[in-house]
């Protein structure tokens, strides 16, 4: 049995031998539960997209399931480390409930008997989570091609605001090291590790306490130098960035515009109208950043939903923007705390509002030289580079 409508990264059809199938049957026919009050999540749904094998097999039961076992005292399942029995809404902070995942077939694979939890669903899960293994997946299923491929649902993709997602902040750093060990080795950890020190080091550095410096043994004239640096990458006395407010929060422009002003100095303003080829303008607008997936420029661009439209372009003055340097390149905090509050704010505003498609600014001068450029490429309301 399946789907109809099945995905085309659906990879197993008829026959689905995942990694601890018959353990899963087992404990679910020792309990007296029905695959079709379940759900199968996590990992499997990687598997059945051909991307990687599944390590353990994570499901979840119908509530009036799970309060039968809870009568029983079965309120949490291990068989052999492998089959598991997961928390109750689990996936609840992206507004699915485990009864709604169950019974609606818009949410799972239905094939050989045993429902799938969509992979849209468990790569917005992956995102919000951020953990080191959770970024290793999300980097296989970008690598894999099934992201925007026939069948994938955009709608079920949910890359939350950062001020939404559970994230790995609620993870002790020991545990985080002991995951990266397990699933990465020795060599990644060691690395990411001194990535992690070296970011917060830098963050004295720029705050401007120099004593960890003077602990190294260093002499006084090389203290004097790295003050030096400190200042010359951290003390620019103003600068400015490129901002865009896109056209799905034309109705609020001024509003936006507005809330920007009382922060910072909006030295112009300009109303772009793109007929044509605001698709690929938003795709070269993110080039310049790696930081931006591609698939959340995708999402992004479902979300906004046309290829024409009014985008807003503002220069903005920021006195101290308080630069750092950070291995994806140069960031000014000040722009980065407006955007987040700004998005914040604004967010309700928005019908089905999407992480990123209210306002974005530039955040260093690359960015708003490229800016500059594609800004240039708009002649007669259309984006030449769409071509």
């Amino acid at each position: 049995m399946m789907n109809h409508n099945i995905p085309a990264y659906v990879k197993y059809r008829d026959s689905f031998k995942f990694n601890y199938r018959s353990e899963f049957e087992e404990i679910l026919d020792e309990l007296g539960i029905k695959p079709k009050d379940t759900i199968i999540i996590g990992s499997t749904s990687l598997y059945l997209a051909g991307i990687r094998e599944n390590e353990d097999v994570d499901f979840l039961v119908l509530p009036s399931i799970r309060k039968r076992l809870y009568d029983k005292g079965i309120n949490y399942l291990k068989l052999g480390g492998k089959v598991m029995l997961s928390k109750q809404q689990r996936y609840g902070f992206l507004g699915l409930s485990d009864e709604e995942l169950i019974k609606n077939d818009k949410y799972h694979i239905l094939v050989d008997g045993f429902k799938i939890i969509r992979l849209e669903i468990e790569l917005s899960k992956k995102y919000a989570f951020g953990r080191p293994k959770d970024i290793e997946d999300i980097k296989a299923i970008e690598d894999s091609g099934v992201i925007g491929s026939e069948g994938w649902d955009w709608e079920l993709v949910k890359p939350l605001p950062p001020w939404e997602r559970p994230g790995e902040q609620d993870e002790p750093l020991w545990k985080l090291f002991i995951t990266s060990l397990k699933r990465s080795g020795f060599n990644a950890t060691f690395w990411r590790s001194l990535a992690f020190i070296c970011r917060h080091c830098f963050r004295l550095f720029k705050d401007g306490n120099m004593e960890w410096v003077k602990q190294l043994g260093l002499t006084d004239s090389q203290v004097e130098e790295s003050e030096n640096q400190k200042r010359e990458t951290c003390e620019e006395e103003s600068m400015t960035f490129y901002g865009i407010i896109w056209p799905t929060a034309e109705d609020i422009f001024e509003e936006v515009e507005n809330y920007l002003s009382g922060r910072v100095n909006v030295i112009r303003s300009r109303d772009y109208q793109i007929n044509s080829g605001l698709k690929e303008f938003i795709r070269d607008l993110y080039k310049v950043d790696s930081r931006v997936a591609n698939w959340r420029i995708e999402k992004m661009i479902h979300a906004i939903g046309r290829d024409q439209g009014t985008i807003r372009v503002l220069v903005l003055e920021v006195p101290s923007p308080e630069l750092e340097r950070r291995f994806s390149g140069t960031i000014s905090r000040r722009i980065n705390t407006l955007k987040t509050e700004c998005r914040k704010k604004f967010q309700n505003e928005i019908d089905n509002y999407v992480y990123d498609n209210i306002l974005y600014i530039s955040d260093n001068r690359k960015h708003n030289i490229h800016i500059k450029n594609i800004l240039s490429s708009i002649n007669n309301g259309y984006y030449r580079n769409a071509h």
